[in-house]
């Protein structure tokens, strides 16, 4: 875990994202590793928020490395051994004590160094194989604004370097040296490893090293990719909007299964057949990275500023969720000249907000300006009124239910109502129009005084994908995000 700090020592009880995320499996007696970049901004549950309510990954380091390593052993299911936390200067000094790191870097660019510093202090790379002292390393990993793929192409990056790391502990040969490297980043590293289970590592590697033909890399790093889309949903704690990375499940399963088949837990399908072209480079296939359909959909809530009151109405409607309207006089010295007639200027509950965590009973209140304030509702049980429109029956031909019993209970006067629902196996049934009203047992224009019963029939609505994996409770309080301006 790579921690977004650029202090000279790492404070166990510092709050700070945790960025760089990498979960890696390793067999002894195959010598492969499997590599998974985890996205900062995947939406997970973490595990240490007051009912383990989803949010970005990358937040769950703020109570510590406890909660991260719980939080990823949940979503992935596989139990983590060891931990390495590490934060910008432990790069630094790390590639540093090993003289720098050879890499091939795949763009050119300018990143902040160390101590999140621009002007002459700016870290400015160029494309090609070279050796990169530990600043540059470190832009390297960090480096994400100029890419569309932003942390994904980042996280690719990170691997760069920890490849370039392990290349160059190889060749060392002395264990005064790794003394030296170990006392160079005690400050900014935090491990559950001890220093005698690293010396032990770093003998079992320097033996299984001697005895390997590779010149290079005797260990295989086979890379995972955890696919998925983005989406913005508002965050409680942080009390704004934010972008999140929504995994596929497929994609998921198979990154796990090539993790458990890596620790021996599942066994492998052989695969029995191979072709290639030898005119053509072989590109091994990245294990996650694929085509995947959406197994779930999280509602949130439109931006209700930006559309017009018969669009709120409407979506109130539809989803069961009570709408009220406090109308404000445009014209007064407040609202003057600032807003468009008919503008909604507010809501109660944000958007982006999670649809099925809102209070339907309480519903949202919207504030709207108008030039002027909207009548009182017309009694239609008096003689004047007989035909004013409002007092007179409408089309309903098209309206769905919801929006019939609304005009039901606004009605002025007392009648009867019948709802007839037209189900799939009906004959009548057309599926095109499911949710709508076809048919009223009176005509258009009937004056509402005369009703004594009214019956309308529908067309039953077809099942509809609802929110998934919903937990209850507020988000806990969080420290600031230093990242805020670039979500």
């Amino acid at each position: 875990m790579g921690v977004d700090s650029p202090h000279e020592t790492l404070d166990k009880n510092a709050a700070v994202n945790g960025d760089a995320l990498i979960l890696i499996t390793f067999n002894p007696n195959t010598l492969n590793a499997t590599v998974l970049s985890i996205p900062r901004d995947t939406y997970v549950p973490i595990t240490c928020f007051r009912g383990q309510i989803e949010n970005k990954i990358t937040h769950a380091a703020w109570y510590g490395e406890s909660c991260m390593i719980n939080t990823i052993e949940k979503f992935t299911g596989i139990d983590i051994d060891y931990y390495v936390k590490i934060n910008f200067k432990g790069v630094v000094k790390l590639v540093d004590a090993l003289g720098g790191v050879t890499i091939d870097v795949p763009v050119s660019f300018c990143e902040q160094d160390s101590n999140r510093q621009w002007g002459k202090k700016k870290i400015c790379l160029k494309e090609g194989l070279q050796t990169l002292n530990g600043e540059q390393a470190l832009a390297l990993t960090r480096h994400r604004k100029t890419f569309i793929d932003g942390d994904l192409r980042r996280a690719q990056h990170q691997q760069l370097v920890m490849r370039g790391i392990i290349n160059e502990l190889k060749d060392i040969d002395s264990l005064n040296t790794i003394y030296k490297i170990l006392d160079a980043i005690s400050k900014n590293i935090d491990t559950n490893l001890t220093k005698n289970q690293i010396l032990e590592f770093y003998n079992v590697g320097k033996d299984v090293l001697a005895k390997s033909k590779a010149s290079s890399d005797f260990v295989t790093m086979q890379q995972l990719h955890l696919d998925g889309w983005g989406q913005t949903i508002y965050d409680e704690g942080m009390d704004l909007p934010l972008w999140n990375y929504m995994y596929y499940r497929a994609s998921l399963k198979e990154v796990v299964e090539a993790m458990e088949i890596n620790l021996g837990i599942k066994q492998p399908t052989l695969i029995k057949e191979f072709s290639y072209s030898i005119n053509k480079p072989y590109t091994p296939k990245v294990i996650g990275d694929g085509h995947y359909k959406r197994d779930y959909i999280i509602y949130t809530l439109p931006d209700f500023t930006k559309n017009s009151r018969a669009f709120a109405e409407n979506w109130g409607l539809q989803n069961n969720i009570k709408m009220t309207f406090i109308t404000i006089d445009k014209n007064s010295s407040e609202y003057k000249d600032k807003y468009v007639d008919g503008q909604i200027i507010y809501q109660s509950v944000p958007a982006y907000y999670r649809v099925a965590k809102i209070d339907k009973e309480k519903g949202i209140t919207l504030k709207i300006v108008k030039k002027e304030i909207i009548p009182e509702k017309i009694n239609c049980s008096l003689e004047e009124n007989y035909n004013n429109p409002q007092c007179l029956l409408p089309d309903f031909t098209g309206w769905t239910i919801a929006q019939f019993n609304n005009w039901v209970t606004n009605a002025s006067g007392s009648f009867l109502t019948n709802t007839i629902e037209i189900t799939i196996d009906d004959p009548d049934y057309d599926l095109s129009k499911a949710g709508q009203i076809f048919w009223q047992s009176e005509a258009v224009g009937t004056k509402i005084i005369d009703l004594v019963e009214l019956e309308v029939k529908y067309y039953a609505e077809a099942e509809e994908i609802g929110e998934d994996g919903e937990t209850d409770g507020g988000e806990e309080e969080p420290p600031g995000d230093e990242d805020t301006e670039e979500e």
